[in-house]
C-alpha cells in the first residue's frame, strides 16, 4: 500500500515434495554360507524415510542350481522399500548352500580276505551314506 492507499496484492505457493527414497538397512541381510540339511532363512531388511514409514515388500526369490553339486544351490531374495511417495530402494541377500560333510564308509562288509590260488574271487565293495539332504524350501 502506497501514501494514498492505494495497494496491490500477490500470492506465493510452496510446494514440499518427497523425491528421496526410502534408506534400507541391508547390513542384518548380508550374504551368507550355510551347511545342507541346516534350518536357515532369509534375513529381511529394514528401512527409514524422511516423510514417516516405508512398507518392505519382497519383489523375488531366485534359486539357483546351476553350477553346484548334488543338492547344493544359492537362493537369492530381493526386498524393496516404498514411501508414500511411490519412492522406492532395493536390496538383496544371498544364501549359498554347501556340502562340506565327506560320505560316511561302512567297510565292515569289505574286510581282508585270503583265497586260495587258482580260486574265484572279488572284491567287497563298501557302503557308504551322506548327510545330504533333499533341498528345503526358502519360501
Amino acid at each position: 500500500m502506497d501514501a494514498c492507499s492505494n495497494s496491490a496484492q500477490c500470492s506465493q505457493t510452496v510446494t514440499v515434495v518427497d523425491t528421496s527414497a526410502p534408506v534400507m538397512d541391508c547390513a542384518s541381510s548380508t550374504n551368507k554360507t550355510v551347511q545342507l540339511g541346516t534350518a536357515w532363512t532369509f534375513d529381511a531388511p529394514s528401512a527409514t524415510d524422511n516423510s514417516g514409514t516405508a512398507t518392505i515388500t519382497i519383489l523375488s526369490t531366485v534359486t539357483n542350481t546351476a553350477g553346484h553339486c548334488g543338492n547344493t544351490f544359492d537362493a537369492t531374495r530381493t526386498w524393496q522399500a516404498t514411501d508414500a511417495c511411490s519412492n522406492s530402494a532395493q536390496c538383496s541377500q544371498t544364501v549359498t548352500v554347501v556340502d562340506t560333510t565327506a560320505p560316511v564308509m561302512d567297510c565292515t562288509s569289505s574286510t581282508n580276505k585270503t583265497v586260495q590260488l587258482g580260486s574265484a574271487w572279488t572284491f567287497d565293495p563298501p557302503t557308504a551314506t551322506t548327510t545330504a539332504a533333499a533341498r528345503p524350501s526358502p519360501f
